[in-house]
């Protein structure tokens, strides 16, 4: 099963400066997880999740691709 993104290209591109301005304040005590859901559509573990394995680098480290990285973390969050 294939997720698609029913997003348009305009619309994706805020919300990817937004998420980047979430993970620049990760490490900080003020990062708002709730604010992170609502500019993720709901789904903050899938963009987190990448964003902590590649930051700490164990995408290149255990040779995954993106794609199965975001399928993991879409069906985590179904799941959940």
């Amino acid at each position: 099963m294939r997720y698609q993104f029913n997003k348009s290209i305009p619309e994706r591109v805020e919300i990817i400066k937004l998420l980047h301005f979430f993970f620049q304040t990760l490490d900080e005590w003020s990062f708002d997880v709730f604010a992170l859901s609502d500019a993720a559509s709901s789904q903050p573990i899938k963009y987190l999740g990448y964003d902590l394995l590649n930051r700490y680098g164990m995408i290149h480290k255990f040779k995954v691709s993106s794609s199965e990285i975001c399928y993991f973390h879409l069906r985590f969050t179904y799941e959940y």
